[in-house]
C-alpha cells in the first residue's frame, strides 16, 4: 500500500501497473482504492454518433475495396491466362490440314477443341468476377439507402468508379454481360451493414 496522498498523482500507467499487482495479489481493497482515487476528467468531444458514423464509412469502404479488388486481380489473372492461350493457339496452321493423315486432323481438331473450351471457360471466370463486383457495387447503394447516406456523394468522395467504366482494359462486352446476383448482393450487403455501428 501507498502514501494516501500519493494515490491522486499516479500517472495513469502506474495506477495501471499497481492495480495489475494488486490483482495479482488477490487485494481487492487496494484494486478499489486506485480506482476510486483515479482523477475525473471532462472531457469536450464531437457528438459520439456522428463520430463513429464517420469511422464506420472508412471500415464498410475498406470492406468493400477487398471485395473489388480480390475479384479484379481474378479478372486480370484470368485475362492473362487468355491472351496465352490465344498466342499458344497461333501455332495451328490450318492451310496444312487437308494434307494431314487423318490422326493428325483428329488431333488438330481436339486440341482446338480443348483450346475453344479453356478460352470458353475464362472467358466466363471474367464475367462471374464482375457480375461479384457490380453486386458489391448494388449492395453498397442499397445499404446507402437502408442508412440513409447519399450513395452519389459518398462515391463522389471515395472517388470510386462507375462500375460501367470498370475495369480498364476488360472488353465491354462482358462488363454487359455481366449481371448483379440478388443472392451476392444480399451477403455482402449483411457484410457491410456488420461494420455499421448498431446504436446509429
Amino acid at each position: 500500500m501507498i502514501n494516501e496522498k500519493l494515490y491522486e498523482r499516479l500517472s495513469s500507467n502506474e495506477r495501471l501497473n499497481l492495480i495489475l499487482a494488486a490483482l495479482a495479489r488477490d487485494d481487492h481493497e487496494e484494486t478499489a482504492r486506485l480506482r476510486r482515487s483515479c482523477p475525473e476528467i471532462t472531457y469536450t468531444v464531437k457528438e459520439l454518433e456522428f463520430s463513429s458514423k464517420l469511422i464506420d464509412i472508412t471500415k464498410i469502404f475498406g470492406v468493400f475495396s477487398l471485395i473489388c479488388i480480390s475479384h479484379f486481380n481474378n479478372i486480370l489473372l484470368a485475362r492473362a491466362e487468355l491472351t496465352a492461350i490465344i498466342m499458344t493457339s497461333d501455332f495451328f496452321d490450318l492451310s496444312e490440314f487437308k494434307s494431314m493423315t487423318e490422326d493428325e486432323q483428329v488431333t488438330n481438331i481436339r486440341l482446338m477443341q480443348t483450346f475453344s473450351d479453356i478460352l470458353d471457360h475464362k472467358n466466363k471466370e471474367i464475367i462471374s468476377n464482375l457480375s461479384y463486383v457490380k453486386s458489391a457495387y448494388v449492395a453498397l447503394e442499397n445499404f446507402c439507402e437502408e442508412v440513409d447516406i447519399n450513395y452519389m456523394h459518398l462515391t463522389k468522395w471515395l472517388k470510386l468508379t462507375p462500375i460501367d467504366e470498370l475495369p480498364v482494359g476488360i472488353d465491354r462486352s462482358s462488363i454487359v454481360l455481366a449481371v448483379s446476383n440478388p443472392k451476392d448482393v444480399m451477403k455482402i450487403q449483411e457484410l457491410l451493414s456488420s461494420n455499421w455501428s448498431k446504436s446509429c
